[in-house]
């Protein structure tokens, strides 16, 4: 599997029909007498130890160690002139939010990971940009996205270096109230995970720093039984945030591939200030 870089199932089975063509039946027999569940195992843990090596030195680097090396590296491809840059820093004037402050924020949540006031949040209307300027996140970090609307959405969130939840609606279904507030906190919260894959829930705990990026139309509002709300607890989770707030959207916006080498470049803005 590592040699031909196989690292799905569906991969793994286009080869082995290969093989089978010519012969080779070993592989094909060996996918098809084995469960979904047990070949998908058995690739994760393949790569796993062949990458154990990479993935111990990635751990001892702090995230801004991480953005620094992208930083002096090249722009995308279709990045010309660091217009990806320049579209950001235009974004963020044109919403009276100060440059240098937002980076410093987004410094501030990879140096310090999750924990009140550390979190950010850019909330607006549609097509103002709020995406676009975290969207390279997923370019220089292992990062935790987008959760499902389900109890068991968080599963895949231990080991990440960073949490991305573009354009997220706060729900019960997707995680309890007093959970959200631990887990952006950063005390130890137990997720739940599907009994017939995991023996044990997720624990999250206190040492798993993971800085947490968000966007929403609004600040997340809590929404009780009855469609009832309590500003005490929309209060508190306000605490947890950083929040930038957003309100021209951009006409004709043009699409343009995020630009890891140019998010670096505005996280680091004001850096030498930094206690």
């Amino acid at each position: 599997m590592v040699r031909e870089g196989i690292r799905t199932r569906k991969l793994l089975m286009y080869v082995a029909k290969l093989r089978a063509k010519n012969g080779e039946r070993d592989l094909k027999a060996f996918v098809v007498t084995h469960s979904k569940k047990f070949v998908n195992e058995l690739i994760e843990s393949t790569w796993e130890l062949e990458d154990s090596e990479q993935s111990i030195e990635r751990e001892k680097m702090a995230r801004l160690d991480i953005l620094a090396e992208a930083l002096h590296g090249d722009c995308v491809e279709t990045c010309q002139q660091h217009e990806w840059l320049r579209c950001a820093v235009s974004i963020l004037q044109s919403n009276g939010i100060n440059v240098y402050v937002f980076a410093a924020a987004i410094r501030n949540a990879l140096k310090n990971g999750r924990g009140k006031g550390n979190n950010v949040l850019i909330v607006g209307p549609t097509t103002c940009g709020k995406s676009f300027l975290l969207t390279p996140l997923q370019l220089v970090f292992n990062t935790f996205s987008n959760p499902s609307n389900t109890k068991y959405a968080w599963v895949t969130l231990e080991g990440k270096e960073v949490a991305l939840l573009n354009d997220f609606r706060w729900s019960q279904e997707c995680i309890d109230w007093k959970d959200f507030l631990l887990l952006l906190e950063g005390d130890t919260v137990n997720l739940p995970r599907p009994k017939n894959s995991f023996t044990t829930d997720l624990t999250i705990e206190r040492s798993n720093t993971v800085p947490f990026f968000s966007t929403s139309i609004r600040r997340f509002e809590f929404i009780g039984k009855g469609n009832s709300r309590d500003e005490g607890e929309t209060a508190m989770m306000d605490t947890r945030w950083q929040v930038f707030t957003m309100t021209k959207k951009i006409v004709n916006p043009k699409k343009m591939e995020p630009c890891r080498r140019c998010f670096a470049d505005l996280v680091f803005k004001g850096h030498e200030h930094d206690a």
